[in-house]
């Protein structure tokens, strides 16, 4: 074979990955757009509280989808509240992302604190 043909293929196969790299970038960025419930459906689904409360004129889209879905899925299986099934959906992130929900710290036993020796640390100047 001629060696032209040889680049002609190395080519070919150049464009084509690079093509296929931006074809799979495209819908990996697509796949991380939320799909979202309306403020309307979100009150008639009891998204709705005096701590939460869906103001018409908020310029946000409404909640992604997945997360509406999943604080429905918690009311309905532990029959608590919107509030509550809020709480216990953080609570799950949290613990999903190795954090105590109770303290707020790291479950990781490799973590390490900062600690100030409160015996040797100077006060904070004040400025006049």
């Amino acid at each position: 074979m001629d060696t032209s043909v040889f680049a002609d293929i190395a080519g070919s196969v150049n464009i084509l990955s690079r093509v296929r790299g931006r074809v799979f970038r495209f819908f990996r960025w697509r796949r991380h757009i939320p799909e979202y419930v309306s403020w309307d459906e979100a009150r008639q689904r009891g998204f709705d509280s005096s701590t939460f409360a869906i103001n018409e004129d908020d310029p946000r889209r409404g909640f992604a989808r997945d997360a509406a879905e999943e604080v429905q899925r918690l009311m309905d299986s532990h029959g608590v509240d919107f509030d509550q099934a809020r709480v216990l959906l953080v609570q799950r992130q949290m613990r999903d992302n190795g954090i105590d929900p109770e303290t707020g710290l790291p479950l990781d036993p490799r973590a390490v604190f900062p600690t100030v020796n409160t015996d040797t640390a100077a006060p904070p100047a004040v400025s006049s």
